[in-house]
C-alpha cells in the first residue's frame, strides 16, 4: 500500500535513531543509573518545548535533556539526532 504524507512549508521534522530489540518494540535506549530508559514518552514530552527554537538550539536542548536524564550513567550506545526544516511543501 502507498502511504503519502504532505509536509507543509515551514514544518519541522525531528528524527532520532532508535534501537529495535528482538521483541520488536521500538525504544530510545539512553538509560539512567537505575537502568530506566529515556524512552518515547520523554521525547514526545520534550519535543514540543523546542518548536520555537532553531535547529542548532533544538538539537542541543534534546541532547541536554538526555544528558540530564542519564546523569552519571555511562553512554553505552550512539545517539544520533537529525532535524529537517522544509522550505517548500513536500507531497
Amino acid at each position: 500500500a502507498n502511504n503519502t504524507v504532505t509536509i507543509p512549508a515551514g514544518q519541522t521534522s525531528a528524527t532520532f535513531t532508535l534501537t529495535m530489540p528482538a521483541s520488536g518494540d521500538v525504544t530510545v535506549t539512553a538509560t539512567d543509573a537505575d537502568n530506566n530508559l529515556y524512552g518515547d514518552e520523554r521525547i514526545l514530552k520534550t519535543l514540543p518545548e523546542t518548536l520555537s527554537m532553531n535547529t542548532h538550539e533544538s538539537i542541543g536542548y534534546m541532547k541536554k535533556s538526555i544528558d540530564d536524564f542519564t546523569g552519571s550513567a555511562p553512554q553505552f550506545d550512539d545517539i544520533t539526532m537529525m532535524e529537517f526544516i522544509f522550505d517548500t511543501p513536500i507531497a
